[in-house]
């Protein structure tokens, strides 16, 4: 679904065929990052390699253009084989003369590697991508588009909440049954993808889940 057909639904949701629609893509793309940031979701997992070592501590490197947080596990690697420790930006003074440690800055797309490399090895950095701001042409970036219109629900719900309604409290909101729905069939995915990593996906097909 592009942005035109999500504000329709949207506005189906709130019940007003003339809610302004730079305010609805606001609650849209709002609901979007909010969704996307519910689980480390597989199918936003991205990996970017286009950053070499060169120099120390000093030298900083360019986050991708999609990132939107690094993976819990196994963020950054060296050469393919050392493993980097992420630090908290406020620590970082005291490991940054280490090696094998990371710092991120968020606010500035940067990441920078602590200690002295050796120049031209490759660096991997695993990460969960944002996908692209939804407008009236663009389509929600996300595997099956059975689940689109739940960015549609989402954001009609924060709108209700900002409207200090609480939709779960009221029944009348038939369309969240559809977002719970919805949602559920996103995590079963999921799961199901996290399962066939873990290279146990055979097991789990025997005993019949």
């Amino acid at each position: 679904m592009n942005g035109e057909q999500l504000i329709n639904l949207f506005k189906e949701c709130v019940g007003d065929d003339n809610f302004d629609e730079t305010s609805a893509y606001i609650f849209l793309n709002t609901a979007k990052t909010k969704i996307e940031l519910k689980r480390e979701w597989e199918f936003l997992k991205a990996v970017d390699e286009s950053n070499s070592t060169t120099g120390n501590w000093t030298n900083e490197y360019t986050l991708p253009s999609d990132f939107l947080t690094p993976i819990v596990m196994d963020c950054l690697k060296v050469a393919d084989t050392q493993n980097i420790t992420m630090v908290r930006p406020e620590k970082w003074r005291s490991y940054y003369k280490n090696s094998g440690y990371a710092k991120i800055d968020i606010a500035n797309s940067k990441f920078y590697l602590s200690g002295t490399l050796q120049s031209g090895q490759r660096i991997t950095l695993n990460y969960i991508k944002k996908t692209d701001t939804i407008d009236a042409t663009t389509e929600v970036g996300w595997t099956l588009e059975d689940w689109h219109p739940l960015v549609a629900y989402e954001a009609a719900e924060l709108y209700y909440i900002a409207e200090g309604v609480d939709p779960s409290s009221n029944m009348a909101f038939a369309w969240r049954s559809a977002k719970e729905a919805i949602y559920q069939s996103m995590i079963d995915y999921d799961t199901r993808l996290k399962l066939a990593y873990q290279n146990n996906y055979n097991e789990v097909q025997l005993n019949g889940l």
